[in-house]
């Protein structure tokens, strides 16, 4: 494959220090992700991966288990030690590679300044911080994305075919972390094509029958894998949300920086300059699929996670065209504002933007009786919770679920003179069916004592934890 010309302009005279000003702000941002691992409770998605982390080859088929065997040997690293901090640990260390890996794997082909005003905007990113700060393999998956990238940039810059094909095989891996990291295949194959087929100037030509070969392949190869993945998503999270989708990005990714990606795009395809358009494809299509599949099943803003690092470098991509001076700086600051006021809420009166159920379910453990029920939403946090040490949190002993299905049998333990304890949180009662809700708001209002409340101010979302006594 011949060799061609890179598609970096010239740095811009007097931008070199905020450059690196940028660098060294996203790496102290990076370390961030250490802060607080310990002192926000779990959540039900966190309680379902130490469970399976712990059973993870005991028969049950996980068809991405990266992100498990991070969590596990964090435990054997700790002695086998069970905690909230231990379960954080390896997302953690993956959040906080990924930022300066995002700086790496963007310089050929977007320049030193812009790659690392990306890498700063993503260590400002309150969204980042809390996936990072959660023990699920979105850490992981994007942390795999941005070394694939850096890989796939570096053969489309310098006409190597196979760091091509490398950097797709790394991002391939990514979905073995969350399925999510497979929206970008497609793009990764996809753009070099299209760059040649707009005859881009400064872009070695790419081996056509090489990636074709590749995309045929890891097609049949993956396929099987995919259609499980598909199958149990659907059947867990039926019916079309893609406004769902688009209410949650614009939230998570934030306004501006989606404003300010969406400029970076438009400049993109007038400067038709190889690595950005070809970023701007990849990123592009894996939104696509994602709306895609939105018409299908449920898809929120996490599962487009891997996406954030070609948003990014599209938002970033401006920085180069202000000049010097203060434009620049101005710029990013006003970018990462937002994400940085957010994280400092976040780390502080947000309790880690979670629902409280540590402090929930902790009051009720040292406030019930011997004999007394406890009904709870989430059970297997409640599990966690209530009975320190267990860890087969989908079978719940110590428990019943809270749930519309299970409103006769509470109404049967109260007929026998039990005293009940409910932790609620209000925002999952809206799953509910109308008739359910209305019944047991009823029974809350006028026959239950609310004890306590626990909640999470200026979120977006009604995290409140409550618990309730409801005398037999």
């Amino acid at each position: 494959m011949p060799s061609g010309a890179p598609s970096v302009r010239a740095p811009v005279p007097g931008t070199e220090r905020l450059a690196g000003w940028l660098g060294w702000g996203a790496v102290l941002l990076a370390l961030l992700r250490f802060a607080r691992l310990g002192d926000w409770g779990l959540w039900i998605d966190e309680a379902h991966t130490l469970h399976d982390a712990v059973r993870l080859f005991d028969g049950r088929p996980i068809t991405y288990p990266l992100g498990y065997l991070a969590v596990r040997a964090a435990m054997a690293l700790r002695g086998g030690a069970v905690d909230e901090a231990t379960l954080r640990l390896a997302p953690a260390l993956f959040g906080a590679l990924s930022i300066p890996v995002t700086a790496w794997a963007l310089r050929p082909g977007l320049g030193r300044l812009a790659a690392n005003g990306a890498a700063f905007l993503m260590g400002a990113s309150a969204w980042h911080l809390y996936w990072s700060q959660n023990a699920r393999g979105y850490s992981l998956a994007l942390l795999l994305v941005v070394l694939g990238l850096g890989l796939w940039m570096r053969g489309l810059t310098a006409g190597r075919a196979w760091l091509l094909m490398a950097g797709i095989a790394v991002t391939a891996l990514s979905a073995f972390s969350h399925p999510s990291g497979a929206l970008l295949l497609p793009g990764l194959v996809l753009a070099p094509l299209v760059l040649v087929g707009l005859r881009i100037e400064g872009v070695p030509r790419p081996p056509v029958k090489v990636l074709v070969g590749i995309a045929l392949v890891a097609g049949v190869a993956l396929s099987n894998w995919a259609l499980r993945v598909w199958a149990r998503h659907e059947f867990v999270k039926p019916g079309a949300s893609w406004g769902h989708l688009i209410k949650t990005c614009g939230w998570y990714m934030g306004p501006l920086t989606l404003g300010a990606a969406g400029w970076g795009t438009l400049l993109t395809l007038r400067e038709r300059r190889p690595a950005p358009l070809a970023l701007a494809v990849v990123g592009a299509t894996a939104g696509a699929l994602a709306l895609l599949a939105s018409l299908q099943t449920v898809v929120s803003a996490q599962y487009v996670f891997v996406v954030f690092p070609y948003l990014l470098a599209a938002a970033a991509w401006p920085l180069a065209r202000l000049g010097s001076g203060w434009r620049p700086a101005l710029w990013i600051a006003l970018l990462a504002l937002p994400g940085l006021a957010e994280s400092a809420l976040y780390m502080t009166v947000r309790h880690g933007d979670r629902p409280r159920w540590r402090e929930a379910y902790g009051w009720v453990r040292e406030a019930r009786g011997e004999d007394d029920l406890v009904f709870g939403a989430h059970a297997p946090v409640g599990e966690y919770y209530l009975q320190p040490g267990e860890l087969d949190l989908r079978t719940h002993m110590g428990l019943l679920r809270l749930t519309e299905r299970t409103l006769p049998q509470l109404d049967l333990w109260r007929r026998r003179g039990r005293r009940v304890w409910l932790v609620v949180n209000p925002e999952d009662l809206m799953a509910w069916t109308p008739p359910a809700r209305a019944e047991f708001q009823r029974l809350l209002d006028e026959q239950a004592v609310l004890e306590v409340e626990f909640g999470v101010p200026y979120t977006p979302r009604d995290l409140r934890v409550r618990v309730y006594r409801l005398e037999g």
